[in-house]
């Protein structure tokens, strides 16, 4: 009878130490889910970008290789697609529309750039052409539409 509060003690123990470790057991699985979640996002975003890249270029090419020599498009469509896939990522926290709405309209800037830059039958004295103008124009309402039915599959 000497040693009854001992054990009293050991099972109360016994107990607390079961549920510690039920918790840090439910804690790993949570942290292990949210990983595989996680790489399950990145795999999506790199298939959609595997999956627009190809359809931009189209997009690119139709737009704007009558206006552009071939080393002028190529360089076009390496800067349009670099600041796609960077403000794409950089607009996460936006509603898909959204995204796509400040994705196209913030790429008009590297197009004008580029037009600038451009060889001159891009150029009139100096300033970008009004066919390129209408190709930036029909250019914007391709890459939001092909940006966002690319998006919603």
């Amino acid at each position: 009878m000497h040693n009854q509060a001992i054990n009293s003690l050991a099972l109360i123990s016994a107990r607390y130490t079961a549920t510690a470790v039920e918790l840090a057991s439910l804690m790993c699985a949570s942290y292990i889910y949210t990983l595989c979640q996680a790489l399950d996002l990145r795999v999506l975003q790199f298939s959609f970008f595997q999956s627009l890249e190809p359809l931009l270029y189209s997009v690119n090419k139709q737009s704007f290789s009558p206006l552009l020599g071939d080393l002028d498009f190529s360089e076009l469509h390496v800067d349009i697609w670099d600041h796609v896939q960077a403000n794409w990522l950089l607009t996460a926290n936006k509603d898909s529309d959204d995204r796509c709405t400040h994705v196209v309209e913030s790429t008009i800037g590297v197009i004008v750039k580029s037009f600038l830059t451009a060889t001159p039958q891009a150029k009139v004295a100096g300033e970008v052409s009004s066919a390129a103008l209408t190709a930036i124009r029909e250019w914007k309402a391709s890459a939001y539409k092909t940006i966002g039915e690319t998006f919603a599959k």
